[in-house]
């Protein structure tokens, strides 16, 4: 007898740690697809976060993409939340390249999502600060099925056939059961590391120093105009972008040993060793000129971050516990798609576990990875050659930078995302960064 739809989560307790996006993604999807097909009973649908409330996990200060040519806003769509965010796109209608010196390079069409009809949106982004987006997906969702200042500090599946499979420990002491867990906790996940401890992400050689400036008004040409991406010959690279409207959103990163990394941000929270940081970065940046020194000087210590830039192949997941997002894939911000991916994650993995189809829960989480992994891997190969473009030195970036202008006149090329392609193709072709090989 063909079982009907739903029949893996009716009645289930479906438990979710971390309430950022993917994780959040995940709760309305299943939630979504739930009430489409009318299942009864309801599966038990319950966040459990981190932070003690919505307010304090904000996460560091940027905005993202949400793209169409990666799924991201279609799943939006799809969750209803679309219109809810049009008003809080940030602002700029370009996106390029800059010279250290902020002389264009190449500006293109950002392609905005706003004004568009619903059935227009291939070729459209949607950029929006992370709080901002976060923030309002919660909106969305039941507050009685979430519960903060729950951190997950191990997982263990049970053998023993009585209750249910899966149980959950909390770093205050108490615990949770769960027929299917979805972990969703991030780069460091405490869920994956209990199950797959040698499943870890690996450091891709780069580091990041950024920050978000303080309110400025009106916002410094051209960062007020979009997104912008500043190579320096000396292999140091700067992004640039408008956030929150009347912030500017700012990232400076070199290659570096995984040491230096490391202890960056703890030198920087110290305030004996703070202004040692400052200091290698006002060296690091110094090939970047007006408005960065601007933006460095009028973004508080507050609002300053460091981070080693990891990365990590999707791994075969194996239920009832099944990792999504960050906790599957981490990547790094040059794939320009870790949210993307999320919520591609989210919406595949809830219309898997749907599926009437499939006559277990592994046989659904078989499925999910099919398309989980293939997907992730790209946009994680993607993101590593054009890391390495970025931080090309020398003749090499000099090189470089003359062949984009060339191909991209003979290639035609007429969109920030056809010139990126064209980089990340010149990224392999002068050698790509040292982990690429292991994607």
């Amino acid at each position: 007898m063909p079982s009907s739809a739903g029949h893996l989560v009716a009645g289930k307790k479906v438990y979710i740690v971390g309430a950022g996006l993917g994780g959040v993604a995940f709760g309305l999807s299943l939630l979504k697809l739930c009430e489409e097909h009318s299942i009864k009973p309801l599966p038990e649908v319950h966040l459990f976060e981190r932070d003690s409330s919505e307010d304090t996990q904000t996460g560091h200060g940027y905005s993202l993409a949400v793209r169409s040519d990666s799924g991201g806003l279609q799943v939006l769509q799809q969750l209803g939340v679309l219109e809810d965010l049009l008003p809080y796109e940030e602002p700029g209608k370009y996106a390029g390249f800059l010279t250290p010196g902020f002389s264009t390079l190449a500006s293109f069409s950002a392609s905005p999502c706003a004004g568009r009809e619903a059935s227009k949106l291939m070729g459209a982004k949607l950029r929006i600060s992370r709080a901002t987006l976060r923030t309002k997906l919660l909106e969305h969702f039941p507050r009685s099925s979430i519960t903060y200042g729950k951190a997950c500090a191990a997982v263990n599946v049970l053998t023993d056939g009585e209750g249910p499979p899966v149980r959950i420990t909390f770093q205050d002491g108490s615990s949770q059961a769960c027929d299917i867990l979805v972990a969703a906790d991030g780069i460091h996940s405490k869920a994956r590391a209990s199950i797959l401890p040698l499943e870890k992400p690996k450091y891709t050689g780069v580091m990041m120093f950024a920050g978000r400036s303080d309110v400025m008004d009106p916002l410094p040409r051209p960062t007020g105009e979009g997104q912008w991406m500043v190579p320096a010959p000396t292999g140091t690279f700067l992004f640039v972008s408008p956030l929150e409207q009347h912030r500017v959103h700012w990232s400076v990163s070199w290659q570096a040993p995984l040491p230096l990394a490391a202890q960056l941000n703890v030198k920087l929270k110290d305030p004996s060793t703070a202004q040692e940081v400052l200091d290698l970065v006002t060296s690091k940046a110094a090939p970047f000129g007006e408005p960065f020194p601007t933006l460095f000087r009028n973004t508080a210590m507050s609002g300053l971050y460091a981070t080693p830039l990891m990365e990590k192949l999707p791994h075969p997941n194996t239920a009832p516990v099944i990792c999504i997002g960050d906790c599957l894939h981490p990547m790094t911000p040059f794939s320009g798609n870790g949210a993307n991916m999320a919520f591609c994650d989210a919406w595949q993995l809830a219309q898997q576990l749907m599926d009437p189809s499939h006559a277990t829960l592994d046989e659904a989480v078989i499925a999910f990875d099919a398309e989980a992994g293939p997907r992730s891997t790209q946009a994680l190969s993607r993101g590593t050659h054009l890391m390495s473009l970025c931080h090309q030195q020398g003749i090499r970036h000099w090189l470089i930078r003359g062949l984009i202008c060339i191909v991209r006149v003979i290639m035609g090329a007429s969109s920030f995302g056809d010139t990126v392609k064209l980089w990340r193709f010149l990224g392999r072709l002068f050698g790509a960064h040292k982990n690429a090989e292991k994607l």
